[in-house]
C-alpha cells in the first residue's frame, strides 16, 4: 500500500514538474526509495532520537 501512495504522489509531481523530497527514519527503508528514483543527500542525527536520510528525487521532464 505504502509504494502505491508514493507513486500515486510521484505521478503528480511528474504531471506537474516538480521534484520530490522525503525522510527516511529508517535505514532499511533507503533501498526501497532508491527504487522510486531517490538519492540519500545527507544524515539528521537527532540527540536522543533517530538518525534520518534525507533523500531528494529530481522533477522529471518527459
Amino acid at each position: 500500500m505504502g509504494s502505491a501512495l508514493l507513486r500515486s504522489g510521484l505521478e503528480r509531481c511528474d504531471r506537474e514538474r516538480m521534484p520530490a523530497y522525503l525522510e527516511s527514519s529508517n535505514e532499511v527503508n533507503i533501498p526501497l526509495y532508491e527504487r522510486f528514483g531517490f538519492t540519500v543527500t545527507g544524515e539528521i542525527h537527532i540527540p536522543d532520537g533517530p538518525t534520518c536520510w534525507p533523500m531528494w528525487r529530481p522533477r522529471r521532464d518527459s
